[in-house]
């Protein structure tokens, strides 16, 4: 028994160790959203360059997506640590949610566009690649007027919905 008591007070002193420490020095999801958000943009721009390209092997397709998704997720993770923090430092918790929403959209519609190129219906404007990458990429304000359609929309909200964390 005593092994196992000594092992318990070590246990119990090292979580009051950390609890304090956690009030003494706080880190709050607010701080790492911006770092979060520019990431996503960057995947979610590598995501509609190679989406978008009819001669794009699968296997870059394919990676683009998942590098994509997984910032997605870990902007969701983000949020959802976010929403337990107290009250006074959950800043953006809704325009994260927001964001959150907008890229799962720009992403299905990078998705389908893409499916729609390998069936043979007539793809995207070309020139939309480049507005995407202008308006996801640093420098989003000039990026100049959107074109019209779905994607140019999606890609919009996602811009907009990021100018809170830049």
């Amino acid at each position: 028994p005593a092994p196992i008591l000594a092992r318990l007070a070590d246990t119990l002193i090292g979580a009051a160790i950390a609890h304090l420490f956690n009030y003494l020095w706080p880190r709050w999801e607010a701080s790492e959203a911006p770092r979060l958000v520019s990431g996503l943009k960057a995947r979610l721009a590598a995501f509609a360059a190679v989406a978008l390209r009819p001669d794009a092997a699968m296997i870059d397709y394919r990676l683009a997506r998942k590098n994509a998704i997984e910032a997605i997720a870990a902007l969701s993770d983000s949020a959802g640590r976010m929403s337990i923090e107290p009250m006074a430092a959950r800043k953006g918790l809704e325009e994260m949610a927001h964001l959150l929403i907008a890229a799962h959209g720009l992403t299905a519609q990078l998705s389908a566009a893409r499916l729609a190129v390998q069936t043979g219906a007539p793809g995207p404007d070309p020139a939309i690649r480049d507005w995407l990458q202008a308006s996801l990429g640093p420098g989003a304000a000039e990026a100049g007027a959107p074109p019209a359609g779905p994607l140019a929309m999606a890609a919009l909200a996602v811009a907009e919905a990021a100018l809170t964390y830049e």
